[in-house]
């Protein structure tokens, strides 16, 4: 009994010892002292002017979230994302959004992506993977914003949830043209004609697409689009 209460006795000395040793480290020697910021993968040489809520203190006494608030308050920044890399080191990203399609914005010719929110976003070279639509006929307004654009917000709905039932079919849609006020085009991939799709009820589409192929083995070599907007029959046109 005397051995295991003297057990505790120098466990409990020894977490007192490396608590005492963790307050001075920190609070008087440079083992903990902030050196470096990153901001988007890039050392901010003059970050003590720049970032009024982080200075060269002790980096796990910093108030990050006073200097995210601050950040957030700048144009076009709407996401932060701050982390202790190391005991000297502060690492800030903003505007980490990954896209979930593209967007050919048809003012500029530019390819933007598109999250799952519907905020339209630049994109990175690690951010391409042709492995998903290209939404053509939409007009961008501002960039990490969310689209206003009526048909794009249900067009993203139906989209998300073929994604997640039907991945396959997802990643096989080449490119979805939203210019036309009554449907969508659709253009798969490796096919000569485009099918005439809509928007809110995409998936279901789609699937009667899957099954009409699959079903009826129709000849489309003068075929230049099926049209799907008619729950009651599917038309071919040459």
């Amino acid at each position: 009994m005397i051995k295991l209460d003297l057990k505790y006795r120098l466990i409990a000395l020894g977490v007192i010892v490396i608590a005492l040793v963790m307050m001075i480290s920190i609070n008087y020697t440079d083992a903990f002292q902030l050196e470096r910021v990153y901001l988007d993968g890039k050392e901010l040489a003059d970050w003590r002017e720049e970032l009024d809520d982080i200075d060269s203190g002790v980096t796990i006494k910093q108030s990050l979230e006073s200097a995210a608030k601050s950040l957030l308050d700048k144009k076009d920044i709407f996401r932060i994302d701050i982390a202790i890399r190391t005991p000297h080191e502060i690492e800030i990203t903003t505007n980490d959004f990954k896209p979930f399609c593209f967007v050919l914005d048809k003012s500029r010719g530019k390819l933007l992506g598109l999250n799952e929110n519907g905020r339209i976003i630049p994109l990175a070279n690690n951010d391409i993977d042709w492995e998903c639509p290209v939404i053509t006929g939409i007009k961008v307004e501002k960039i990490f914003h969310r689209s206003e654009n009526v048909r794009l917000v249900v067009l993203l709905d139906e989209l998300k949830e073929l994604h997640e039932n039907h991945l396959d079919l997802f990643r096989a849609i080449e490119e979805i043209d939203i210019s036309n006020d009554k449907y969508v085009k659709v253009q798969p991939d490796g096919l000569d004609y485009y099918l005439k799709i809509r928007p809110d009820n995409f998936n279901k589409d789609m699937e009667r697409f899957v099954e009409f192929m699959e079903n009826y083995y129709p000849e489309t070599e003068y075929i230049y689009s099926i049209n799907f907007c008619n729950d009651k029959m599917i038309v071919c046109q040459e």
